[in-house]
């Protein structure tokens, strides 16, 4: 059996310029972002322990268009940040037994 891959997830964390909490932030992305108007897949919406936020998106085109979008919204309150998501696999150990 061979390994299985998920497809990439692109993530970008969000910070406040101006050190607000990290439900203040997502309160601020909800009400200024607007994905479907956007066409922007979120697959989550995530407070990470620092007091950033973290979006998942599905493809690297969804999360420059994020980016964008929001440094074009709430710019001057926040930053930006995006990377690739490590994709998780499935393997196969030489004795047959599938571990992740």
């Amino acid at each position: 059996m061979e390994g299985r891959t998920r497809p990439k997830k692109y993530k970008l964390t969000v910070t406040s310029k101006d050190n607000q909490t990290a439900d203040k932030i997502k309160e601020m992305l909800k009400s200024n972002i607007d994905p479907i108007e956007i066409k922007v897949g979120i697959g989550s919406l995530k407070t990470l322990r620092d007091g950033r936020v973290q979006i998942k998106t599905g493809s690297i085109q969804e999360a420059e268009t994020l980016t964008k979008n929001i440094k074009d919204k709430v710019g001057d309150k926040m930053e930006t940040n995006k990377k690739t998501a490590k994709t998780k696999t499935e393997n196969t150990h030489p004795t047959g037994h599938i571990y992740r």
